[in-house]
């Protein structure tokens, strides 16, 4: 994914970062959490205020989802959705550091005389997008997965018996520590 919010498009792209719509929101949010399957859930609601896009999408001329991209594991998965609240689950394995969430509606079809009372005037009365054009781009989304952040406690120590240990005493790696009554 090499989208950005500097991006320029020779056609017009629904965005909060341009002036290309007079009007209209993609609206999106996503909430994610790291199931105890080690799995990635993400729970994202994406919303639009353009009916023209609505129609584009029902009649599949376009499509609607987002990008999860980490970076520093190469880990980059366009995830098709739908409008409305949607569940996804992805392997936390493949996950390490900051990850980015950028939703984004394409065409999958050319369309020859798009065209949208909502366009700045500077597009005319229609416009011509190529099949596989972005056409609407959501906010940037960022958290972090850090799986020793998530290690279920019951992990972090180990217990077990040892002979050599006197009683009333216990041992934290080479260390001896005795308990007091």
């Amino acid at each position: 994914m090499k989208l950005n919010d500097r991006m320029r498009y020779p056609h017009p792209v629904l965005s909060e970062y341009s002036s290309d719509y007079v009007s209209g929101e993609f609206r999106c949010e996503f909430e994610q959490n790291l199931t105890t399957e080690n799995e990635l859930r993400l729970v994202g609601t994406l919303a639009l205020t353009d009916s023209m896009l609505e129609t584009l999408i029902s009649t599949q001329k376009a499509a609607i989802g987002y990008f999860v991209v980490c970076r520093r594991t190469y880990f980059n998965v366009l995830q098709v959705a739908s409008l409305g609240r949607t569940e996804k689950f992805f392997d936390a394995t493949r996950l390490y550091g900051t990850v980015l969430i950028r939703p984004v509606i394409w065409t999958l079809a050319p369309l020859d005389n798009f065209s949208s009372p909502l366009f700045d005037s500077e597009f005319g009365k229609s416009v011509k997008v190529a099949k596989g054009s972005v056409i609407a781009l959501g906010p940037e989304f960022r958290f972090s997965v850090d799986r020793r952040k998530y290690k279920p406690f019951d992990s972090i120590f180990e217990l077990a018996e040892n002979a050599t240990v006197p009683p009333g005493t216990f041992a934290v790696g080479e260390n001896l520590i005795q308990v007091q009554h």
